[in-house]
């Protein structure tokens, strides 16, 4: 089956680039995180009008939204109760500005 992964193409090459991200869902909503911070996926998702999101074998279509305040601080808390292994990305980077988060709208 294998780990759900986020397909965008890049903002300079046009290049797909495949990354593994876990995705979350908050009030029914889909959102893409990034733990880290600031990433070459972001920088390419921020610039897509279009990406793709393979999970459980469905390829799914959709338009990236960047949001921010509240609804980012909600989505961050969420991913921070569900998901303990991140947890060293966020005590690097406490304040959920620093977590770029994305709304998977439909295409």
């Amino acid at each position: 089956m294998g780990a759900p992964v986020l397909t965008v193409k890049g903002r300079k090459s046009g290049k797909e680039y495949k990354i593994p991200l876990l995705p979350i869902q908050v009030d029914g909503v889909g959102y893409l995180l990034a733990t880290r911070g600031e990433s070459d996926w972001v920088k390419n998702l921020r610039a897509s009008d279009v990406a793709w999101f393979k999970q459980k074998g469905k390829k799914t279509e959709f338009r990236p939204v960047e949001v921010f305040g509240d609804e980012r601080a909600k989505v961050v808390a969420r991913y921070q109760k569900i998901n303990k292994a991140t947890k060293t990305y966020f005590d690097r980077l406490p304040n959920p500005d620093d977590h770029p988060t994305f709304k998977m709208e439909t295409a």
